[in-house]
């Protein structure tokens, strides 16, 4: 999970075989997840300013499906098509893509959506939005 935090991180770890060092190592990954982990998931206690997030900026560790699913769910369509008018702003590098795959889709863009492009046309055709 914590390397799905944001981009500060590769990978922690904590060793906790070694008695000398083990309350210290617990000191410190209580420190982190207080420190990192909680406040992450404070952005889920406000509904409506997580929706508001996701319509104007990227989550870290809220891909495009569930976050634009997300936004359907508690938002309605209106609050999903500003989710994923956000990601096809933010990422004008996939329009040819999505183009191409709308223009011929695939079946895995309507069953199992792969790459960005896909997962835009799974969104479009399972949530009728643009």
């Amino acid at each position: 999970m914590v390397h799905l935090l944001g981009t500060r991180f590769a990978l922690i770890q904590w060793e906790l075989a070694d008695p000398q060092d083990r309350e210290q190592t617990i000191r410190d990954a209580v420190q982190y997840i207080h420190s990192e982990v909680l406040p992450y998931f404070e952005r889920f206690e406000s509904v409506e300013t997580l929706l508001a997030e996701l319509a104007s900026s990227a989550v870290p560790a809220f891909d495009l499906v569930p976050s634009v699913v997300f936004s359907y769910c508690f938002g309605g369509p209106a609050q999903a098509q500003a989710t994923l008018d956000r990601f096809l702003r933010d990422r004008p590098d996939l329009h040819a893509a999505i183009a191409a795959e709308s223009a011929s889709p695939s079946l895995a863009a309507f069953t199992r959506p792969g790459g960005y492009a896909q997962q835009v046309v799974f969104l479009r055709h399972h949530y009728n939005l643009q």
